[in-house]
């Protein structure tokens, strides 16, 4: 016995709110509280953009130890809302989120149970995130992209005042007073504004690729 076409609408709009919701708290916690929050200290302080990328850098590898903690509460209301959703049938269907990357089944074993099935989706999301924030493109996005926004917009001021173009290892490597860093302030947080819906995005669709076979296995269980 499949699901009805009301139960499925019902199930894939519960997994896009889960799925946003994760994106939200882990920009939150990782974006604004880790990289804006180290780029504000370092505005108002006395050091290179050298050590602004090292800040961001442990700040970020802090705020990762601290995903699952956080992400935790919402999968659990998940899977509680899903069982709701669809009864009888939830077992089967969280039986996919042991399906890996490119179809492949995870090692993971299961005895079927809430906590098992908790765990294993809070982790797989765990691995999406920390790949997104340690390398790839999330590199980029990390500390790439935050710390050469600076970099450009104070090379700007430098180069108005002394005519130089090739000195951005120059500013990368020496202390800067906030005088200085005030006068690309506006333009920093401009583009740190722009760069923060990037990242919550390249969350939101990492952690459906993820977990996206929840959505085509439900699919598949519509009744005829």
């Amino acid at each position: 016995m499949g699901i009805t076409r009301s139960q499925y609408n019902r199930a894939v709009l519960l997994f896009d709110d889960m799925v946003d919701a994760i994106a939200k708290s882990i920009k939150k916690e990782i974006w604004d509280n880790a990289i804006v929050l180290s780029i504000e200290n370092w505005m108002n302080s006395m050091s290179s953009i050298e050590m602004l990328e090292t800040r961001i850098q442990k700040a970020v590898e802090s705020k990762k130890n601290k995903i699952e903690t956080i992400i935790r509460p919402t999968v659990r209301r998940y899977i509680v809302d899903l069982e709701s959703i669809i009864g009888e049938h939830s077992n089967n269907i969280i039986e996919q989120a042991l399906v890996g990357f490119n179809g492949e089944v995870a090692d993971f074993e299961s005895d079927n149970s809430f906590t098992d099935d908790i765990t294993f989706i809070v982790q797989s999301i765990t691995v999406v995130v920390a790949s997104v924030v340690s390398g790839g493109a999330g590199t980029a996005i990390i500390v790439t992209g935050p710390v050469g926004l600076i970099i450009g917009a104070i090379i700007g001021i430098f180069a108005a005042r002394s005519g130089k173009e090739t000195i951005s290892s120059y500013v990368k490597m020496t202390p800067l007073p906030p005088m200085i860093k005030k006068f690309s302030k506006s333009k920093v947080y401009s583009s740190l504004s722009s760069k923060e819906n990037e990242f919550e995005s390249e969350i939101t669709e990492s952690i459906r690729e993820r977990l996206g076979n929840f959505t085509s296995y439900l699919e598949k269980q519509i009744e005829k």
